[in-house]
């Protein structure tokens, strides 16, 4: 489905590329398509104060539409949530909506 937001994580296992659905979000049937929808990774930098190892840190990404851009906190939505696909109504951690 066009409409529906799909992370995937890669690893190298035996010399291969493995895959796997890590997160999947759907929107409901109704959701028109649109053009201008764009994904961007949003990597945390830490301060330049700030003390922090290269694993840690947020998964963020923003979703932006026509007319809003969602924001998504990776992390929370996986600690929050455990089954997939889940619908984007019942997601009530780890994301917002700005327009």
């Amino acid at each position: 489905r066009s409409s529906d937001l799909f992370v995937w994580r890669l690893s190298m296992e035996n010399g291969k590329i493995q895959d796997e659905v890590w997160m999947h979000i759907k929107r409901p049937d109704s959701t028109p398509l649109n053009n201008f929808r764009r994904i961007i990774w949003c990597p945390y930098i830490p301060e330049e104060n700030e003390e922090s190892s290269i694993d840690e840190g947020n998964q963020t990404l923003a979703l932006l539409h026509e007319d809003r851009a969602e924001v998504w906190d990776l992390d929370i939505v996986r600690n929050s949530y455990s089954s997939w696909p889940l619908e984007v109504t019942n997601v009530k951690e780890g994301f917002r909506s700005e327009e």
